[in-house]
C-alpha cells in the first residue's frame, strides 16, 4: 500500500467534562496529525449496547449527561484547526429548515478556508426529536424528508452570493440497499459505513453499479470505514476503502488518544514505507518543521520520553534554562533538559495544555503563537499553590534542524501570568 490513507476522529461531546475539554481534544486531533475531524448532530448522547448488522443497538437506558450542539461548535472549530477537513458525522437533516443548512454549510467552509465536509443523514435517534419537540415519523417520512432537503441544499448551495469556497464534498453514512446506497450513488462524494468487511465488498460493488446507472464514477466515491485494528485496516483498504474513521469518547476528565495514534501509526507504517526511521522505534522521522513544533507542545503536556528522543536533539539547548543557572536538572542539553522543563511546568499547573493560534516557518526557524491553560495546583515562581486556572498567551521559537529541536526559547509575559495567581508587587514571592 502506497497511496495516502486518510485518518478521521470523531470526537463525540457526550459526557464530556466540559467544553474547554472537548475543544481542546479537536485541537490535539489536528496537531497528532488526523486529517478529518468530526463531531456530531445529536442533541442528547446515544448509549449503545451492541452492534449488529453494522447497526448499533441502543441500550435500555439513555441517561442525561453533559452535551454541546454540533453546528455551533463546528463553526469554532473553522478557527482553531488550521489543516484538516471539519464535519458532523453526520448532520440530521429534518433538524433544520434545508436552505438555511446550506447557509450555514458555506458560511462555516468560509470560516474554515474551504475545509467543511457536509455530512448527512436522514436521523434516527428519537430521543433527539422527542426532546427538541420534532416529529419524528416513520423511516419512510424520513427519507422522503431527506431526499428533498437534499435537492434544496444542493439549489441554495449553488445561488448562494458569495458561493462555497469550495464544492462542499458530501458525506453520506449508511449501508441499506434499498434507500441509502442508491443515494449514496445519485449524491454523496464520501460513503461512510460501519460494514463488516465481507458486507463492504459486497456493497461497494453495487454502489459502483448504482453510480454507474446515474451516470457516474463509482470510484469517485470515496469509502470511509470504522477503525477497529490493523487487520481490518488492511483488509478494509485493500477492498477499496481511503478513510479509516476512528471514534473518541471522553473519559472522566480528558479523551484518549490511544486509538487515534495507533490508526495514525499505522496509516504512515503503510503509506510511507520508503521513509527512514530516526531511531528504534519503527516510527517514520517527523519532517516537517511546523509538526515538530506542535509535538513539542504535546511533549511539554505529557513527558512522552519516547517522543522527546524522536523530537530533541542531542545537543539541545534550552536558552531559558540557561537564563536560571540555578536549576541544575533544566541545564541538561539534550531530551532530558526538555522533559525537566516540561515536567516543572506540569508540577506547577495541572491539566497543562497548549492551545495553537499560528505557527510560521521559515528555514530552521519556527515560530507559534500559542496559550499555555491549566490549574495552578503546584509552586511557580516562589507563589504557592492557588488553585486558579490561567490562560497566557505566549510566542515560542524553535530552532529544527532534520526533524529535531536543537533550541528554544518562549517570549512570554511571566509578570502577567503572575497577577493571574494573584501576585502584587510587595507580596511574598
Amino acid at each position: 500500500m502506497t497511496q495516502r490513507i486518510g485518518v478521521g476522529v470523531q470526537i463525540q461531546p457526550g459526557g464530556t467534562p466540559d467544553y474547554r475539554t472537548w475543544r481542546a481534544a479537536v485541537i490535539r486531533a489536528e496537531d497528532m496529525g488526523a486529517d478529518m475531524i468530526f463531531g456530531y448532530d445529536h442533541f442528547q448522547q446515544p448509549v449503545f449496547e451492541h452492534v449488529a448488522d453494522a447497526a448499533p443497538a441502543l441500550a435500555a437506558d439513555q441517561p442525561d449527561v453533559n452535551h454541546f450542539e454540533g453546528w455551533t461548535a463546528l463553526a469554532s472549530w473553522g478557527e482553531i484547526t488550521k489543516r484538516a477537513e471539519i464535519g458532523l458525522l453526520v448532520t440530521g437533516i429534518g433538524y433544520r429548515n434545508p436552505d438555511l443548512l446550506a447557509d450555514m454549510a458555506r458560511t462555516v467552509d468560509h470560516i474554515s478556508g474551504g475545509r467543511l465536509i457536509l455530512g448527512l443523514g436522514a436521523g434516527w435517534y428519537e430521543k433527539d426529536y422527542t426532546a427538541y419537540g420534532y416529529d419524528f415519523g416513520t423511516l419512510k417520512t424520513r427519507m422522503e424528508v431527506f431526499d428533498t432537503s437534499l435537492d434544496r441544499i444542493k439549489h441554495r448551495l449553488a445561488h448562494l452570493l458569495p458561493p462555497p469556497l469550495r464544492p462542499i464534498p458530501i458525506l453520506i453514512g449508511g449501508s441499506g440497499e434499498r434507500r441509502t446506497i442508491p443515494r449514496v450513488a445519485r449524491h454523496a462524494d464520501i460513503w461512510h459505513t460501519f460494514l463488516p468487511i465481507e458486507q463492504f465488498r459486497v456493497k461497494s460493488r453495487l454502489l459502483d453499479d448504482l453510480a454507474r446507472q446515474n451516470g457516474r464514477d463509482g470510484a469517485a466515491i470515496t469509502r470511509a470505514v470504522p477503525w477497529l485494528d490493523e487487520t481490518s485496516a488492511d483488509e478494509y483498504v485493500d477492498a477499496g476503502a481511503r478513510v479509516v474513521i476512528v471514534q473518541m469518547q471522553p473519559t472522566d476528565n480528558a479523551y484518549d488518544f490511544t486509538e487515534l495514534s495507533k490508526l495514525l501509526n499505522w496509516r504512515d507504517k503503510h503509506t510511507q514505507p520508503e521513509m527512514p526511521t530516526a531511531d528504534n522505534t519503527g516510527r517514520p522521522p517527523m519532517t516537517d518543521p511546523k509538526t515538530v513544533a506542535a509535538e513539542s507542545f504535546r511533549l511539554i503536556e505529557n513527558g512522552d520520553a519516547e517522543l522527546a528522543q524522536r523530537i530533541i536533539a542531542p545537543d539541545f539547548i534550552n536558552q531559558e534554562a540557561d537564563d536560571d543557572p540555578e536549576d541544575i536538572d533544566r541545564q541538561q542539553r539534550g531530551p532530558a533538559g526538555f522533559l525537566a522543563t516540561s515536567q516543572w511546568l506540569r508540577n506547577a499547573f495541572s491539566n497543562l495544555r497548549f492551545e495553537h493560534h499560528e505557527t510560521l516557518a521559515e528555514g530552521s526557524t519556527v515560530i507559534a503563537v500559542a496559550t499555555m491553560t491549566g490549574e495552578h495546583t503546584g509552586v511557580f515562581n516562589g507563589i504557592e499553590p492557588t488553585g486558579k486556572p490561567i490562560s497566557h498567551r505566549q510566542v515560542h521559537i524553535f530552532t529544527i534542524i532534520d526533524g529535531q529541536v536543537t533550541h528554544h526559547r518562549a517570549v512570554r509575559d511571566d509578570l502577567g501570568l503572575l497577577f493571574q495567581l494573584g501576585w502584587r508587587p510587595g507580596s511574598p514571592g
